[in-house]
C-alpha cells in the first residue's frame, strides 16, 4: 500500500478483527539519501572482519561497526541513517494525520 488513507484503513481493519498486535509499515529510503548497496555491504563486511580480528563483541560491537562504517564512507552512512530517521518521522506524521 502506498497511500496513507489505505494504510490507515488496513490498520483499522487489522484491529477490528480483534488483533492487538502492531502493524509493520516500511518506507523506502529516498534515492538521494541512499548509499549503493554493494558499496555499503563491502564496507560492513570489512568492518565485521576487523571487529573479529580486534576481539570486539557484545554490546560494544554495534558502536564499533557504526564508527568503522562511518569512517569508511567519509560520513555518508551517518547522513543516510539520519535521513532514514527523518523520513520515518515524516511518514509517521502523515499516517497520524490520516488516522485523525
Amino acid at each position: 500500500l502506498d497511500e496513507e488513507t489505505q494504510i490507515v484503513r488496513a490498520i483499522k481493519f487489522h484491529w477490528s478483527l480483534g488483533n492487538n498486535s502492531s502493524v509493520l509499515i516500511t518506507s523506502p529510503t529516498k534515492e538521494e539519501d541512499a548509499i549503493n548497496s554493494h558499496e555499503i555491504e563491502a564496507v560492513i563486511e570489512k568492518a565485521v572482519i576487523d571487529a573479529e580480528r580486534d576481539g570486539i563483541k557484545g554490546n560494544v560491537l554495534t558502536k564499533y561497526l557504526m564508527r568503522a562504517v562511518d569512517k569508511a564512507t567519509e560520513g555518508r552512512s551517518s547522513k543516510a541513517n539520519m535521513a532514514v530517521l527523518i523520513n520515518t518521522a515524516e511518514v509517521a506524521g502523515r499516517l497520524a494525520a490520516a488516522y485523525a
